[in-house]
């Protein structure tokens, strides 16, 4: 296997697939989001759980999420959350590293497909 991957791709196969991965996440980014409820605690005295809602980007794993209240309870729920140190915006590491691996040797095996079937 590993002459056959040494045959039929060429240095530029590598940065052609990089450029096709970073493609891929920004279209998996922009073109998938999922609106969802959490719950978050509040203390410093007023000590209770609001309920707000989080918008996750990225397919098939979750890449980013970002804390988006609806009406003006969850808007003030989310001030109290971010003025406490808290950021409404989650990047999710597992999420991002499964999904540059997954498109990344989508992509790879597509090229190297693509030179040793078709392009003989």
């Amino acid at each position: 296997m590993k002459e056959g991957i040494e045959n039929y791709s060429e240095p530029v196969d590598i940065l052609t697939s990089f450029f096709a991965t970073a493609v891929l996440m920004f279209i998996s980014f922009v073109g998938y989001s999922r609106l969802t409820t959490t719950i978050i605690h509040i203390p410093m005295g007023i000590g209770r759980d609001a309920i707000v809602h989080i918008t996750y980007y990225g397919f098939p794993f979750s890449m980013i999420g970002i804390l988006t209240p609806v009406g003006g309870q969850q808007t003030t729920d989310a001030l109290w959350y971010m003025m406490l140190g808290n950021s409404n915006v989650q990047i999710l590491w597992a999420g991002l590293f499964i999904n540059f691996a997954f498109f990344f040797l989508l992509s790879f095996s597509a090229i190297y497909a693509y030179r040793r079937f078709i392009r003989r």
